[in-house]
């Protein structure tokens, strides 16, 4: 009886399994229906095997794409404009503080040109720093706010149970 019984349920599972089979050749989710109650599919579903980059832009759409390209662009300023811009306006202002570059007229002072080129560094630097800065902490406080949001409503709750596991009796932390 038991063979039999176990024989029953190998045939369903595998004629489960065969019959879940997409022969289409379209193996892709469908994308969620997103409402302005925001649904998402119950825990086990292939929206949790998802990346949560992914996951995050389904349920927030266009807001975190934004606070996402705020980040983006604040750090991108911060570390990459802003040191480019000083070093730039440093250079300008060595090349405008030399005495005689060799250039008729300039024999002595200060070269206007690279007076001009040092200012224009520096105020590129400051504007790269007080747009960068605000952009990636902006950015960041809302991509925390969506996280912390993301966590209380969706993310699947570790619990603890005694019980039955593979080595006996013992505790079993569940994800």
């Amino acid at each position: 009886m038991k063979k039999a019984l176990i024989s029953v349920v190998a045939l369903l599972a595998l004629a489960g399994g065969l019959r879940a089979q997409d022969y289409s050749g379209n193996n892709d989710p469908q994308p969620l229906a997103i409402s302005p109650i925001y649904t998402v599919p119950s825990p086990g579903d292939w929206f949790y095997m998802m990346p949560l980059t992914d996951q995050m832009s389904m349920i927030y759409g266009s807001r975190y794409r934004k606070a996402n390209s705020n980040l983006l662009w604040g750090i991108s300023l911060t570390t990459l404009s802003a040191p480019t811009c000083a070093l730039v306006g440093l250079a300008g202002l060595m090349i405008g503080a030399t005495d005689d570059l060799g250039m008729e007229g300039y024999s002595g002072g200060v070269n206007p040109g690279g007076a001009i080129l040092g200012t224009l560094g520096l105020i590129g630097t400051a504007a790269s720093l007080g747009v960068g800065i605000p952009l990636w902490v902006k950015g960041r406080k809302d991509l925390d706010d969506m996280m912390d949001d993301y966590s209380r409503r969706y993310a699947p709750k570790p619990n603890i149970t005694m019980g039955p596991t593979q080595n006996g009796v013992g505790l079993a932390l569940r994800f």
